[in-house]
């Protein structure tokens, strides 16, 4: 069974980065909240807020420089010849 596909194709750039950031800005957090406060009662509180401010800025930042990060990489990428 295939789940059901309710994106449109001109809008995957904009789900993949949501998915990829949101991904990022939890892990970030979690990451942050352990190092600075360690587990302790208020840790959901304090990811939540975390998460808050870190999701939309991993996501603009996601938008804004995918374009031109995947620009430099193609600098690097060597290209397939077809061999016949």
């Amino acid at each position: 069974m295939t789940p059901p596909k309710f994106i449109a194709p001109r809008f995957a750039p904009y789900a993949s980065s949501l998915l990829m950031s949101s991904i990022m800005a939890l892990v970030m957090a979690t990451v942050q909240n352990l190092a600075n406060n360690g587990p302790n009662p208020l840790f959901a509180a304090h990811l939540w807020h975390s998460y808050r401010i870190g999701m939309p800025t991993a996501f603009l930042c996601v938008i804004t420089l995918r374009p031109p990060v995947t620009r430099f990489i193609q600098q690097f990428v060597r290209q397939e010849t077809a061999n016949k």
